[in-house]
């Protein structure tokens, strides 16, 4: 993912280190996120996304690289809403006060 197929160009001791090829291995439901004046690219992003196999992107508007700054509602919203249905693998299986909570009226 660095240097040609990224926004970053890596040096010093993680020159020539790509992991990529790792990626793969993270099957856990990954989500994405950055905003449309960020410091990183569309299609480094994209780029990520398509390494990953369980991975969506969003790209949140009228924000930069600081999104949960700039956006603060609506990013706690989208990560609510990607953590929400996933809840009870997040508790240990078990129903627990957190998902009984009333985190589904931001949605």
């Amino acid at each position: 993912m660095w240097v040609r197929r990224s926004d970053f160009r890596i040096d010093g001791n993680l020159k020539g280190f790509n992991f990529t090829s790792k990626l793969k291995m993270l099957t856990v439901p990954t989500l994405v996120v950055l905003g449309d004046h960020d410091i990183v690219s569309v299609a480094s992003a994209e780029a990520l996304v398509s390494a990953l196999p369980n991975a969506e992107l969003t790209v949140l508007s009228n924000c930069g690289h600081m999104m949960y700054i700039d956006q603060t509602r609506r990013f706690n919203d989208l990560v609510s809403a990607f953590l929400w249905p996933r809840r009870s693998v997040l508790v240990g299986g078990a129903q627990s006060a957190y998902a009984h909570s009333d985190v589904r009226r931001h949605f």
